[in-house]
């Protein structure tokens, strides 16, 4: 009597399961996606735009720096004890304002790169809700959950081009 119980519940289960699976599946690699948009690209692009000339101070910075060195090597045995004196603490000091600009200038483009990830992600998702709700998917998955598929159900390059 407990198997027939047993199989008739496991009959059961496996019924309502069957009904349930999802009849249309798709998957999207949202790294792809993020690499290959062009609203991604535009964002990158005034990211970089955005902070070349703060790069190019840098720069600056540091070759104002290399000339003080020079010199310092070149005429330093010659100049007077304080005028080398002064000449190595502007070098230490421009050394150091060089060091903590870079350091701000990874900062800012850390943040500004994860914000431009985060714009690029929410629109994909966006797209990929109107893409599944357009066209009937049941489920889209992310690639990486993705075993084996065929690339009939892969949405990747979907998603990319509707991200203008």
């Amino acid at each position: 009597m407990k198997r027939l119980l047993i199989s008739g519940l496991l009959l059961c289960f496996l019924s309502v399961a069957n009904t349930a699976w999802a009849e249309k599946v798709g998957y999207v690699n949202l790294q792809q996606v993020v690499d290959e948009s062009e609203f991604s690209q535009r964002l990158r692009e005034k990211i970089k735009q955005e902070l070349t000339p703060v790069g190019q101070e840098i720069q600056a910075l540091r070759g104002q720096v290399q000339q003080l060195t020079n010199k310092l090597r070149q005429d330093g045995m010659t100049m007077q004890k304080s005028e080398r004196q002064k000449l190595e603490r502007q070098i230490r000091s421009k050394t150091l304002e060089a060091k903590l600009r870079q350091e701000n200038f990874r900062e800012e483009t850390k943040l500004r790169e994860k914000e431009a990830l985060s714009q690029v992600s929410q629109r994909a998702i966006e797209e990929v809700e109107k893409i599944a709700k357009g066209d009937g998917y049941d489920i889209i998955v992310h690639s990486d959950a993705v075993i084996f598929a065929v690339e009939a159900v892969d949405l990747t390059s979907q998603v990319a081009t509707a991200l203008k």
